[in-house]
C-alpha cells in the first residue's frame, strides 16, 4: 500500500472509510481513556494535597501563571530541568480548574500528554504500515501499558520522569517516519523531543540520536529521491511546508525562556548543567550496572516486572542480551524482505538502547529504575 496517498500497489483507491479509521479511529480509540482520566480529575472539585516534587512543581507552576518562568522543574542535585515547556501546560490547565486546584491540572496535564502522544504513534503507524499498523500499535499501547506495574497509573502520573515516557516513544516513531523521508515528522520530532528534555534532561542523549541519525537518514533519503524518482521515498514536495514551518517555530519559542535565564543568571542554568554532567567527578554507576538496569527496564514491555531498585544484575544482563537479540532479527528480518519501516524500526531500537547504557552509566544516584523506563 501507498503510505502516503492511500492507494494500492496496483493503484486502486482504498476505500475512505478505512482510511478514515486508519487514519483517525484507532487514535481517537486511544485517546478515550485519558481523556477520561483527564475529565474524572476536571470534575473533582475536592483538594488534592500536595507534597514533596508535586508540590514544588506547582510553586513553580504558578510562577509560570505569571510568566516568570524560565527554567525546568528543580532537581535535587542544584540546578533546574532545562526548560518550562511542561510548567506552562500545567499551567494553562491550573487557569481553567482553578488555582486551588493545582493536583487536579497536574493530572489533567499529565493524562493528555500522555494520551496525544500515543495517539500521535498510533496515528504515525497507520500512515507507515495501514490499518494493520495501527492496530497492532494499539495492541502494543495495551500490552504496554498492562505489562508496566499491571495498571496504567505510571503513564499517567503526574511526575516528570513519567510524563515523558510516552513523549519520548513517540520522538522515536517519529524519527522513523522522518527516516523515511517525511520533513514533516521530523519537525515533529524536533518539538516532541524538545518537550521531552526540558521537562526531564536524562532524555536528551536517546532523544539527541534520534533526531540526528534520522536526521541524516531524511537528507540522504530525499537526495535519492531527487536522483531516483521512483524511489520508495515520500518526495517532500509532497507535504505542507506549513505544518512543518509551524512546528519549527513553536520549538524555537519554546528554548527562548531557558535561553534569556542562561544569559541574565550568574550563572545561568544551562551552564549549571554543562558543570554538573561534564566537570564534576561523581561516582558513575559503570556499565555493566547500566547495561544490567536497561534490561530491566526495556523488559517492562514484554511483561517482566522491574523492581524499583535493581539488584540482579546478572538477570537484566540477560534480558538485554534478549532485548538485543529481538533489534538484531529484526534488522535482519527487514533486509531480507526490503521493508525499510521494519529496518528502521529495528534500528530505533538498537540506537536506543545502546545510547541508553551509555548515558546511564553516568547515572549519579542509585539505579532506580524509572531513570531507564
Amino acid at each position: 500500500m501507498n503510505q502516503r496517498y492511500g492507494t494500492k500497489a496496483d493503484g486502486a483507491k482504498v476505500p475512505g472509510a478505512t482510511r478514515r479509521i486508519e487514519h483517525f479511529g484507532f487514535p481517537l480509540l486511544v485517546l478515550a481513556p485519558f481523556l477520561v482520566i483527564a475529565g474524572r480529575a476536571f470534575a473533582y472539585r475536592g483538594h488534592i494535597y500536595l507534597h514533596s516534587d508535586w508540590a514544588f512543581a506547582d510553586i513553580q507552576v504558578h510562577r509560570a501563571m505569571r510568566w516568570t518562568q524560565l527554567v525546568g522543574v528543580y532537581d535535587r542535585f542544584g540546578w533546574h530541568h532545562p526548560g518550562p515547556f511542561y510548567l506552562y501546560l500545567v499551567a494553562l490547565f491550573e487557569d481553567i480548574v482553578g488555582r486551588s486546584h493545582g493536583g487536579q491540572a497536574q493530572i489533567i496535564a499529565a493524562a493528555l500528554i500522555a494520551g496525544l502522544s500515543v495517539a500521535g504513534i498510533v496515528f504515525v503507524m497507520g500512515q507507515l504500515r495501514g490499518s494493520w499498523g495501527a492496530a497492532a500499535a494499539v495492541m502494543a499501547m495495551v500490552i504496554t501499558t498492562i505489562a508496566v506495574s499491571g495498571h496504567p497509573s505510571p503513564l499517567v502520573l503526574a511526575w516528570t520522569p513519567y510524563v515523558v515516557v510516552m513523549p519520548v516513544a513517540l520522538v522515536g516513531v517519529l524519527c522513523i517516519a522522518a527516516s523515511l523521508g517525511s520533513g514533516t515528522a521530523l519537525a515533529a520530532a524536533v518539538l516532541v523531543g524538545s518537550f521531552a528534555i526540558q521537562t526531564d534532561v536524562s532524555t536528551a542523549p536517546v532523544v539527541c540520536a534520534f533526531v540526528v541519525v534520522a536526521g541524516i537518514a531524511f537528507v540522504l533519503r530525499n537526495r535519492r529521491t531527487t536522483e531516483h524518482p521512483d524511489s520508495d521515498a515520500v518526495p517532500t514536495r509532497s507535504l505542507s511546508r506549513l505544518p512543518t514551518l509551524v512546528l519549527l517555530i513553536t520549538t524555537g519559542v519554546s528554548w527562548i525562556p531557558p535561553l534569556i535565564q542562561e544569559f541574565t543568571g550568574a550563572p545561568g542554568n544551562l551552564t549549571l548543567l554543562t558543570r554538573f554532567f561534564l566537570h564534576q567527578h561523581h561516582a558513575d554507576a559503570g556499565l555493566s550496572m547500566s547495561a544490567a538496569s536497561v534490561g530491566w527496564a526495556e523488559s517492562v514491555v514484554l511483561g517482566v516486572s522491574a523492581p524499583l531498585l535493581v539488584t540482579s544484575k546478572m538477570v537484566g544482563l540477560l534480558l538485554l542480551l534478549g532485548v538485543g537479540a529481538v533489534a538484531t532479527a529484526v534488522i535482519a528480518g527487514s533486509v531480507r524482505r526490503r521493508d525499510a519501516v521494519a529496518l528502521a524500526g529495528g534500528s530505533a531500537l538498537a540506537l536506543g538502547t545502546v545510547v541508553t547504557v551509555i548515558a546511564g552509566t553516568h547515572i549519579v544516584a542509585p539505579l532506580w529504575s524509572y531513570y531507564l523506563i
